[in-house]
């Protein structure tokens, strides 16, 4: 029996958190990039945040990408932005398991 060590599981936590650099979200239809706010990994999931403030308007989609802007999670939204900041949280969990031939 296949065992997973646990500096594979850091190590891929670590290799998810560098991968996502920032996010493009949609507000009234523009995209706009937006910076990771914060960034933790708690257990075996990586969260990143986002954080906007000055945008105002119906946020529909954010997409969080590496840093050549290929997309790597989707999240679609339905929120009316007013004056207050507004937090867009992409928590990514992995699960790594040992194939058995």
């Amino acid at each position: 029996m296949s065992q997973i060590k646990q500096y594979m599981v850091d190590a891929t936590l670590d290799f998810l958190d560098r991968l996502a650099v920032k996010a493009v979200v949609t507000v009234e239809g523009v995209e706009t990039e937006q910076p990771i706010y914060l960034a933790r990994i708690e257990k075996n999931t990586v969260r990143k945040y986002v954080r906007l403030t000055e945008e105002r308007g119906l946020i529909t989609k954010a997409v969080l990408v590496d840093s050549e802007g290929r997309p790597l999670v989707e999240k679609v939204l339905n929120y009316q932005k007013g004056n207050k900041p507004y937090i867009i949280a992409f928590p990514i969990t992995q699960k790594i398991m040992v194939g058995e031939e």
